[in-house]
């Protein structure tokens, strides 16, 4: 008896947490709404520098990832106010936020070279060299991404110039580093792997592991498409070993799928399956964000391997999770 009293009284307990904490984030997200609302009430009524004041905070109170909040027409309108204003530099730093949301956030880079293009057409004369290398090297990505490979590599090039005015080096070796990976995506491996080469030894000296792992993850993609899978496997399993040792998560979770790829390439279905489930698995985080835009390809992936070998259950679970979680999404990858 007394265990079972005991037992209940834990389990009322339970669901007393679970209630309490259930009701906690209810209430949480009823405070952000409000205070969403409250600002929006204020700007209505606002003009001038505090109109700014107000969108600029709404801009970066709502953040990347409340993309139903409409993060996008929120910022273009703080832009274009801040223009109006003749506040340049704000108007820069939610320029470059803005690039950045479309190009690594939301998967519609289009839109950042359109803002690009309108930030270039406005002929504005700045000495913050520091932010426009950012915004260059986001600008890049959205070329990038929008498969415009050729494209993106002069505007990392401008990058690159910006980041060598500002002497910031750690800035410099990254876009010199996504340049690369352009120059590789383009066929041109030779200039890829040698900037490659550069920009590892820069990011060593500067003892920044990001940089090393990025540079090292392109490395190994260079040498899987040049067919030197065995290099590309060292390498790999390397930046694997390191993204573990330091939580490293955005750096193991693309190794992983492009390993998957590489054992697909060799035929081996098992280390493939292998590569993706644990992929998929440090993908996920405690939150409801992923830790990379891989989620959609990495589960239509794991759908075409277990199709493809025969596994109808397993195939059968990650169809549902396609047909849940990514109906709706621009699968144009």
């Amino acid at each position: 008896m007394i265990t079972i009293r005991l037992t209940q009284n834990v389990f009322k307990y339970f669901v007393f947490l679970v209630l309490f904490f259930t009701t906690l984030s209810y209430a949480q997200e009823d405070s952000f709404d409000i205070k969403i609302q409250n600002l929006k009430d204020d700007i209505v009524k606002s003009n001038g520098g505090h109109k700014l004041r107000l969108l600029d905070s709404l801009s970066r109170f709502i953040s990347y990832n409340r993309t139903h909040l409409k993060f996008d027409s929120i910022t273009k309108n703080t832009i274009d106010l801040a223009y109006e204003l003749d506040s340049i530099d704000l108007a820069l730093v939610r320029t470059n936020s803005l690039i950045f949301y479309y190009a690594n956030r939301v998967n519609r880079p289009k839109e950042g070279i359109k803002v690009l293009k309108d930030f270039e057409s406005r002929n504005i004369q700045t000495n913050d060299y520091d932010l426009l290398a950012r915004l260059y090297t986001n600008a890049g990505d959205a070329y990038f991404f929008s498969g415009a490979i050729k494209e993106s590599i002069p505007i990392y090039n401008k990058a690159e110039d910006f980041a060598l005015k500002d002497n910031d080096s750690v800035l410099y070796a990254q876009a010199r580093t996504y340049k690369a990976s352009a120059y590789v995506d383009t066929g041109d491996y030779a200039t890829g792997s040698q900037l490659l080469s550069e920009t590892t030894k820069m990011f060593t000296v500067l003892k920044d592991t990001s940089g090393i792992l990025s540079a090292r993850n392109t490395l190994a993609v260079v040498y899987s498409k040049m067919g030197f899978y065995e290099e590309a496997k060292e390498e790999r399993a390397e930046v694997i070993r390191i993204s573990k040792m330091q939580k490293k998560y955005r750096s193991i979770v693309p190794n992983l799928f492009n390993a998957a790829i590489d054992a697909d390439k060799n035929d081996n279905q098992a280390l493939r399956i292998k590569y993706l489930n644990e992929s998929y698995r440090y993908n996920k985080t405690d939150e409801s964000t992923p830790r990379t835009r891989l989620s959609s390809i990495i589960t239509y992936s794991l759908l075409s391997a277990y199709s493809e070998n025969d596994s109808l259950v397993k195939a059968q679970q990650f169809y549902n999770k396609v047909q849940s979680e990514f109906s709706n999404e621009d699968q144009s990858f």
